[in-house]
């Protein structure tokens, strides 16, 4: 699986056998649309990100597991750094 949102829509696209144009018109947007949210070029709006998933028949968290990854990162790094001015303050 890709790291990117991109990358997984394209990946589940080809591994359902569907064009882009095919992709297109059952979400009622261009190709152009299509290939730039592949290429990261565009960023998704939420209603699509929920079309998509049910045209894949996947979870929405399938397109969003490295925004997920992202958050857990952000806060291990905050704990850490409270732990690190803890340690000097009072070590």
């Amino acid at each position: 699986m890709g790291d990117s949102i991109g990358q997984r829509i394209k990946a589940k696209r080809l591994e359902l056998k569907l064009t882009q144009n095919q992709v297109a018109e059952k979400l009622f947007v261009t190709q152009q649309t299509v290939a730039r949210w592949e290429n990261g070029k565009h960023t998704l709006p939420v209603k699509a990100v929920q079309d998509l998933s049910e045209l894949f028949d996947v979870p929405t968290a399938y397109f969003l597991v490295k925004i997920k990854l992202l958050c857990v990162d952000l806060i291990f790094l905050h704990l850490l750094v409270v732990f690190l001015l803890t340690l000097s303050y009072f070590g």
